[in-house]
This record gives structure tokens, C-alpha cells and sequence, in this order.
């Protein structure tokens, strides 16, 4: 499905001869190997916005690419908040698109933007009746909601404008603090911009400055690798054109420095397709249970183990400190962030039980919660380095009925 996304982008304005080598730079990077084995939306989150942006720059009619890419720019608003920026990039690519002819435009914005909004709707709905907001941790306390953290990492090098410009090279240079900036290779933040010198079109200006207002939200939010993932596959269409460029009409010098950094970013998938063999090989021939793979895979999992154990199955459980990562939890729970929270503000809420996840010693036990399982792990430095990070404990506790 992702790689219709990529082709329908890369032939939508170079013809489909370079379909093959767009493929190549974004499928074989090892972010791309990696996401495709995980439980994260990114992927499907970077097919809708492919197929919303081919659709919204589509200028051979009009109802037709406007409802196809409001449609697509829905599914990808509702399938992450990210997403968001789908709708409104799609929107302001139809109007370029298409411009002077601002009557035309402005047509095609409105059949996007509403399709887009009726589409995406009812997640946030959902979020609003479960939470009492809609972009549930997002502002939260402009919804009268206690400041939730929207994530227990802070990422990238800091948020001035000389990070900000060096922030091309310091995700594959020192991309640890991008979470793992290398595995997205060089080859498509160098090709790129030569794919939009080569073909100067309006179509790839319009690209180009799409991928630019991604970046800059992405930098200043939260700048996670794989949350550039969505704008990737316009980028590796760009980035095939550019390559196309310099092997037609490149010097010998810039040819090999070409042909380089697709063999690196290639490499680099290669290199993580070897280590999930290595990570998951014994598991899947059966000489490793699920569960020993999970504890030895997933950071959390013996605190989420003891969740599923002890806990009854019409509990509601309140997750604080390092336990953001839900996925093993049968029961219903949410994550609250870092800040302890009351007893009373917990039962008013619904929650029946509380699971702390820290780096050891935790504090004492509320006053009236009992403690159901306690215990401690080793929380590893990297899932593909291995190492010890530290070591972290977890409670959880059954929260007492009444006035605490």
C-alpha cells in the first residue's frame, strides 16, 4: 500500500521511469524497515498523506482530485494528530496548485477542508467523550484538564534558529537525540534538493515548500525521526529526480557521491533488516516463548504483565512515569504523565487501580491504596545496542473506594 503512495507521488511529476528508485531511497532506508514491523500508524500515516497530496495537486478537473484528497487528508487527521497538518498542507497545495485561478482554488480548498474535517470528526469526538478533550494530551489544560506530559523524552538539540539550521546534518551526524536520526540514510536530504533544481516545476516548488512547513513543525514539536515519515515518500519522489539528474548530466565526481549515498541508505536498511532477524529469529522457529520475547523487547513489559495478572478485567487503570507505551496492557488504562495525582481526582475520573513506572526507588504507597505487585527490571539502553540504561521499578496499587 505504501509503495502505491510512493509511485503514484514519484510518476505524478517525473513520469514513471524513476518510480523504481524513489522506492528504493525511502523503502530500503532502515527507518522504513523498521516501522514495517512495528505497531506504530507512521506508515499508513505517510500512505494517506501521499495520496492526499497527489490527489490535492492533481489539476486535470476538480471535484474529483478535491474529494479524493479530502478524503485521504481525513484518514490522515484521524489517524494521528500529525496529521492535522495533512489537511491544511493538502488544502494549501490545491490552491497553489491551480493559481492565479483563485475562484478555482478556493473550490477545491473547500471541498477538501470539509471533507477532510467530516472524515476525521469522530476520533477527536471520541477523545473528547473519553477525555473530556479533543487532542487529549494536547492543551489540556485549556479544557480544564490537569498538564499531562506528551512525552517522557525531549528530543532534538534545542529549538533556536542555528539548530534549527543544522538540523539536516545533525540528524544523520548525532541523530541519538532525533531518536536514531541515522536510519533515514543521506540520500534523500541530498538528492531532494537537486530533484527540485532539476525539474523546476511549479509542482516540485510546491513539494519543496510542503516539506519545508513539515519540518519546521516537526522540529518544534517534537522531533522524532519517524514523525517525518509522512512527507517521505514526496521527498524520495524529488529525491529519484535528482538522482535521474545526475547520472544523465552530473560530473563523474558527483555521480559516485550519488551512487554513495543510495548504497549507504540502502546499507542501513540492510543493517536493521539483520538485527530483527537476530532480535526475533528464536522466537518465530519456537525456541523462545512470546512472553520471554517480550521481556526481553519490550522495555515495560513485566510491569504491563503484572497489570494483566492482578487486575480484574473491568478495572480502569492510571499509568504514570515511564509507562507511556500501552500495547501489551489488556485492561483499560491510560497514561497520566509524570505528576502524581490524588486519589479523589483518580476515582472521579473512574480509575480503579494506579501503576507507577520509574527509575528506582519509587516513593511510598498512597495512603489507603494497596499494593498488588511490586518489582524491578533493568531498562535497556537501546533495543539494538542492548546495554542497561537503568534500573526502574514499578507499583501497582488498587485504589481505595470512598474519601481517601
Amino acid at each position: 500500500m505504501i509503495l502505491g503512495g510512493r509511485s503514484a507521488v514519484g510518476g505524478h511529476y517525473t513520469g514513471m521511469a524513476p518510480v523504481a528508485w524513489a522506492a528504493v531511497i525511502f523503502g530500503a532506508t532502515g527507518l522504513y524497515v523498521w516501522e514495517s514491523t512495528s505497531a506504530f500508524i507512521d506508515l499508513g500515516l505517510a500512505l494517506f498523506s501521499a495520496l492526499a497530496f497527489w490527489w490535492s495537486t492533481e489539476t486535470d478537473g476538480d471535484w474529483l482530485p478535491a474529494t479524493l484528497g479530502g478524503i485521504f487528508a481525513g484518514l490522515a487527521a484521524g489517524s494521528k494528530f500529525t496529521g492535522l497538518i495533512v489537511g491544511v498542507l493538502a488544502g494549501g497545495t490545491s490552491v497553489a496548485a491551480v493559481w492565479p485561478d483563485w475562484r478555482r482554488g478556493l473550490r477545491r480548498l473547500f471541498v477538501i477542508g470539509t471533507l477532510s474535517l467530516l472524515i476525521a470528526l469522530p476520533w477527536y469526538v471520541r477523545n473528547a467523550l473519553l477525555t473530556g478533550n479533543p487532542i487529549y494530551p494536547l492543551a489540556n489544560r485549556l479544557f480544564g484538564k490537569p498538564w499531562v506530559a506528551f512525552s517522557t523524552v525531549t528530543y532534538g538539540y534545542g529549538n533556536d534558529l542555528l539548530h534549527l539550521l543544522l538540523s539536516p546534518l545533525d540528524l544523520l551526524a548525532r541523530g541519538q537525540a532525533f531518536s536514531e536520526g541515522w536510519s533515514i540514510g543521506p540520500a534523500l536530504l541530498a538528492l531532494a534538493p537537486v530533484g527540485v533544481y532539476a525539474r523546476k516545476s511549479r509542482l516540485a516548488s510546491i513539494l519543496l515548500v510542503a516539506l519545508g512547513l513539515w519540518w519546521l513543525v516537526w522540529y518544534f514539536s517534537s522531533p522524532q525521526t519517524r514523525l517525518l515519515l509522512p512527507v517521505f515518500p514526496m521527498a524520495a519522489g524529488l529525491a529519484s529526480v535528482g538522482f535521474r539528474a545526475i547520472r544523465e548530466h552530473g560530473r563523474r565526481s558527483s555521480r559516485i557521491l550519488a551512487a554513495v549515498a543510495i548504497m549507504i541508505t540502502a546499507g542501513g536498511g540492510l543493517a536493521i533488516a539483520a538485527l530483527g532477524v537476530k532480535m526475533s529469529a528464536r522466537v518465530i522457529v519456537g525456541l523462545e516463548s512470546d512472553t520471554q520475547y517480550l521481556e526481553r523487547n519490550s522495555w515495560n513489559y513485566p510491569a504491563y504483565e503484572a497489570v494483566n495478572r492482578d487486575v480484574p478485567e473491568n478495572a480502569k487503570v492510571a499509568s504514570f512515569g515511564l509507562g507511556d507505551n500501552l500495547f501489551y496492557v489488556d485492561r483499560t488504562i491510560r497514561y497520566l504523565g509524570k505528576t502524581e495525582r490524588s486519589v479523589a481526582d483518580l476515582r472521579e475520573e473512574g480509575f480503579t487501580h494506579e501503576l507507577w513506572i520509574d527509575l528506582c526507588p519509587l516513593g511510598r504507597v498512597g495512603e489507603g491504596q494497596r499494593s498488588l505487585a511490586e518489582g524491578t527490571y533493568p531498562l535497556r539502553a537501546s533495543r539494538l545496542r542492548g546495554g542497561v540504561l537503568a534500573q526502574v521499578c514499578y507499583r501497582l496499587s488498587e485504589l481505595p473506594v470512598g474519601d481517601p
